[in-house]
């Protein structure tokens, strides 16, 4: 594991598609600018319930930071929000790094998927003409 200006890069960081979207969606926010964990889960299409578990997730690997909404104390009608956004650009830079290994990773795999299953079709006609039987004229 690579730490790199308090950021937390990793090849192994292993992301779902879920936590792509949310990445994605982050990304194409303008610099230092952040979003509410509510509005990020409707823009990835993201389940309110599974949002905070991957922001937070985000947060403890250092591409995030948190900050709370400030309100006033005697207003009980809601909870503050949060707001979260990208700590720095080497914030920034690991969870685009994150989300590039994780794609280029799935698509190396399924090319070499695809180069399998066409090797082993050549194998299957290769034994198929080996094995036709031989007409003989009688």
């Amino acid at each position: 594991m690579r730490r790199s200006q308090g950021t937390e890069t990793t090849h192994k960081a292993v992301l779902n598609p879920s936590m792509i979207r949310v990445i994605n969606v982050l990304l194409a926010c303008p610099d230092d600018q952040g979003a509410w964990g509510v509005w990020l889960a409707e823009q990835a299409d993201v389940a309110t319930g599974n949002i905070y578990d991957m922001l937070h997730t985000f947060v403890n690997r250092g591409w995030l930071v948190k900050e709370q909404e400030a309100t006033n104390p005697r207003d009980r009608r809601r909870q503050p929000r949060s707001f979260y956004r990208f700590n720095g650009e080497a914030g920034r830079e690991a969870a685009r790094d994150a989300v590039e290994q994780q794609t280029l990773g799935r698509r190396a795999y399924e090319a070499e998927a695809r180069r399998a299953e066409m090797r082993e079709a050549e194998r299957v006609a290769a034994t198929a003409a080996w094995t036709r039987p031989i007409r003989t004229t009688g």
